[in-house]
């Protein structure tokens, strides 16, 4: 039986879809400035993706008090994702084709792994909260913000509970990693006097 706190906390906000109106300039160079800027603030104080987190919470902002709503027109968001998948190609640049086989199988393989303990923790969450498994497959399901986020859109799902997921889990690997790192320093050194 679900819990009142879990009833509370996890919830669905019903948001499934995008404004049905786009946005307008004057409100699109708000929220370009204001992400622009916070993504500044964002990357000197090293978050990761800080430029995208700084125009997701802008945004979020922006369309949460109504003063920048509607949605993006569709010609920007094609442009955005498509600049997005050249950056990303751009990645594979002076690699041999030896080493892409190898980084091809890698990259299955933990995305198999990352993807069965997104399932597992599925079944083990969804009696709790009660959500709809597809909602919160997507949200522990390996993948950048924006992809999840746009997977959600597209599938009639809670955009919102899908980035927050994804955000979170940014945030704590920010926090996690380097005190990994340290710890595995720390060993090395150890080992290093011994």
């Amino acid at each position: 039986m679900r819990s009142a706190f879990c009833h509370a906390v996890f919830v669905d906000t019903g948001a499934t879809f995008l404004p049905a109106h786009d946005i307008s300039a004057l409100s699109a160079l708000y929220l370009l400035s204001g992400a622009a800027l916070i993504g500044f603030v964002f990357l000197k104080a090293k978050l990761p993706a800080a430029y995208l987190l700084g125009g997701m919470l802008v945004s979020s902002l922006g369309h949460l008090s109504e003063l920048t709503p509607g949605k993006m027109p569709e010609w920007a968001t094609i442009s955005a994702f498509l600049v997005m998948g050249a950056l990303i190609g751009t990645r594979f640049k002076g690699i041999s084709a030896e080493l892409f086989l190898k980084s091809i199988g890698a990259g299955l393989l933990v995305t198999l792994i990352t993807v069965g303990m997104a399932i597992l923790g599925v079944v083990l969450v969804m009696p709790i909260v009660g959500l709809d498994p597809s909602l919160l497959f997507v949200a522990f399901a390996p993948g950048g913000v924006e992809a999840m986020a746009a997977i959600a859109v597209q599938s009639g799902l809670d955009p919102t509970f899908v980035a927050a997921h994804h955000v979170f889990r940014l945030l704590l690997l920010t926090i996690l990693v380097p005190m990994l790192l340290r710890g595995t320093k720390a060993t090395s050194n150890a080992n290093d006097e011994a």
